[in-house]
Formats: C-alpha cells, sequence, structure tokens
C-alpha cells in the first residue's frame, strides 16, 4: 500500500531526530490500518457522491422535459386565448344561417300544406 510506504518513511525520518523516541510496531500497524480505514471511507464516499450526481443529472434531464411540456401547453393555451372567440364566432354565424335556412324551409312547408288544405275543399 501507498499508505504503509508513507507512514513507514515517516517512521524512519522521525528516529534520525534526536529526543523523538521510536514508535512500536503495533502502533504503526495500528495507524496503517486507520489510515486504510479512512481511504476505503473516503472512496466510499466518493462513489456515493458520484450517485448522487449522476441522480441530480437523471433529475435535471427530467425537470427538463416537463419544462418543455409546459412552455408547449403554455403555447397552445395561449393559441386558444387568442382564437377562441374567432372561432366561437364563426360557429354561432354559421349556426345562424343554418336555423334561418331550416326557418325558410319550414315557412315553404307550411305555405304548401295549407294550399293543399284549401285545394282539398
Amino acid at each position: 500500500h501507498d499508505i504503509d510506504y508513507v507512514v513507514s518513511g515517516f517512521m524512519n525520518i522521525l528516529s534520525f531526530i534526536p529526543g523523538v523516541h521510536t514508535v512500536e510496531d503495533s502502533d504503526i500497524d495500528s495507524a496503517s490500518e486507520n489510515l486504510s480505514s479512512a481511504e476505503k471511507e473516503m472512496l466510499a464516499v466518493a462513489t456515493n457522491i458520484s450517485a448522487i450526481s449522476s441522480n441530480l443529472g437523471d433529475a435535471q434531464e427530467v425537470i427538463d422535459a416537463y419544462q418543455d411540456t409546459v412552455v408547449t401547453s403554455q403555447e397552445r393555451l395561449r393559441n386558444i386565448q387568442e382564437n377562441g372567440p374567432k372561432w366561437i364566432t364563426a360557429m354561432a354565424v354559421i349556426l345562424t344561417v343554418i336555423f334561418i335556412w331550416l326557418a325558410i324551409a319550414q315557412v315553404g312547408l307550411i305555405v304548401q300544406g295549407m294550399e293543399m288544405m284549401h285545394s282539398e275543399k
């Protein structure tokens, strides 16, 4: 391990300094294990952060898709609001013409029926 190498190198340097007591091998092993454990935990944290970043990227894509849907819906609604009165007016005119035509046709039928009643007498 790189950590073991660094710790042993550090201990070698300390052994040359006067007044510094040598550290027991068990202390070095304990420190090495602690550093190794910390390294594993840091790698786990890095993996979790990577997963979170990936999830955030996926969430951003979904949000972008919903924003596109909202924009499209807003444009359609605006189009309906702008053109709705025109369509209603056009339908009212068409229905009025149809009802007038039906009324004229009914008048014609009434006149024809009255002529038939007078001709029978």
